[in-house]
């Protein structure tokens, strides 16, 4: 009996992590589509929900290194705690859900990535999940055929604006095909590759068309490069470059396209996107309608200027609103008063204040050291660092115009993938001493 019970013992856990890891895939797929279908509030009550459901799987383990992976965005939010006494409540809440629910988010794709642990397995279900928003976002054009005949604006108005998963897909596509990986067969490959791509087309969305060109230049761009210093100035450089193209051609240098107005094009808009976001105090009712992303920074950046230098370091705390200066249209009602600007900096200095700001931007630095700086041990795990340093940059970048990581809903997929690839590179990289440091401490806290 005793020589049975090894192998019956054995095959009773391979069984269990066979249906965990099932479990996980399924709870990734439905967690990378649904925040394009469900209300934003509701979705984070789904993430807390598999989260515990996540938690039970593993026996209310909690690994310290994701708890010190999220650290910074949890201080972060600390910091924005004093409004409770100075703000109003309901506003006070609000800005508490926008900052805390990345932190269950990054967590909760730590966790699934955790009960899969394959990056191919994992790479499969993003494309999956985006090929599925893809068809979804096609069908509903196919429905609607007459509004291809309007301009873009108003496609985007009657449709959707896009899936962002749609862009990581095509990432994941290459990614893996740029290490001789086949995920798909030759035909389906293509297939999805082409439904994918003709999603993202017709989404008409710039900060989509970014966020692939981030991913496809980090994938065959900085792939090779073990210098955390190179990686650095290739970022820079990159940043640098697509400012300078946006500066040139949105001053009409190159292309003069309108920009506002019945006449706008999808063209004017790309050209003028820099100019758009740049905070600048607009007179013109026009130009304040054109550059609106700018006219709102700039008058988030005079809210936190107003402060004493105790709110210039910690912020004026969650509930915090921000003076416009004029009543205008916004998700329907006519405000002055608003609690988010669609460029996240100047929103996080407003709340949190400059300490705030250190600790976001730290937290992008300490991913792009752990993820840029080790080699890891097999091929196919360099796909887990290419897309971490991807999404980490093409999040960073977001913040200029859709507020990145506190953005409401459209980056949520990003943030969960972000937290599903951390896992990956903390299981499969050489061992790093910050992970060193985790293990050493204590690989896992019993609650």
């Amino acid at each position: 009996m005793s020589y049975m019970s090894v192998p019956e013992s054995a095959e009773s856990v391979n069984n269990l992590e066979l249906k965990n890891r099932n479990s996980a895939s399924i709870l990734l797929f439905l967690t990378l589509l649904l925040p394009s279908f469900i209300p934003a509030e509701g979705f984070t009550l789904v993430m807390l929900f598999v989260c515990v459901i996540m938690l039970a799987l593993h026996s209310f383990n909690i690994e310290w290194c994701m708890i010190r992976l999220v650290m910074p965005l949890v201080i972060l939010a600390l910091f924005g705690l004093s409004g409770l006494v100075f703000n109003p409540i309901m506003d006070f809440i609000k800005d508490l859900w926008y900052f805390a629910k990345v932190i269950p988010a990054i967590c909760l794709g730590y966790m699934l990535s955790r009960s899969i642990s394959d990056v191919l397995i994992i790479s499969k279900i993003i494309v999956i999940a985006a090929v599925t928003a893809s068809l979804i976002h096609l069908l509903q054009i196919a429905m609607n055929p007459d509004v291809m005949s309007l301009s873009f604006k108003l496609i985007r108005e009657e449709i959707t604006k896009g899936y962002y998963i749609c862009a990581i897909g095509i990432a994941t596509l290459f990614a893996c095909h740029r290490l001789n990986v086949s995920l798909f067969r030759s035909p389906i490959f293509y297939i999805f590759l082409s439904i994918m791509s003709a999603s993202v087309v017709l989404s008409f969305s710039r900060n989509e068309s970014l966020i692939l060109i981030i991913m496809l230049i980090t994938i065959y761009g900085i792939w090779n490069i073990s210098s955390l210093k190179t990686i650095c100035l290739i970022a820079f450089l990159l940043v640098l470059v697509l400012v300078g193209v946006f500066a040139y051609c949105g001053n009409g240098i190159l292309i003069d396209q309108p920009r506002s107005g019945p006449d706008t094009t999808f063209v004017g808009k790309a050209m003028g996107s820099l100019h758009e976001i740049i905070p600048s105090d607009y007179s013109d009712p026009k130009d304040i309608h054109t550059n609106w992303r700018g006219y709102e920074a700039y008058q988030a950046l005079q809210s936190y200027s107003e402060g004493n230098a105790l709110q210039y370091l910690f912020g004026q705390g969650f509930g915090a609103l921000i003076d416009l200066k004029l009543y205008i249209l916004l998700g329907g009602k006519e405000m002055r008063y608003v609690p988010i600007t669609h460029n996240g900096f100047p929103y996080i200095l407003v709340k949190t204040g400059l300490a705030g700001l250190v600790f976001y931007l730290l937290f992008f630095l300490r991913i792009l050291l752990l993820s840029g700086k080790y080699s890891p041990v097999s091929n196919t795990n360099l796909i887990a660092k290419w897309m971490t340093i991807g999404l980490s940059l093409s999040l960073l970048v977001s913040t200029l115009s859709i507020s990145g990581l506190f953005n409401k809903s459209s980056l949520t997929p990003l943030v969960i993938l972000l937290g599903a690839f951390l896992y990956l590179c903390r299981n499969n990289y050489g061992s790093p001493n910050y992970w060193r440091k985790c293990e050493a401490s204590t690989n896992k806290t019993q609650l």
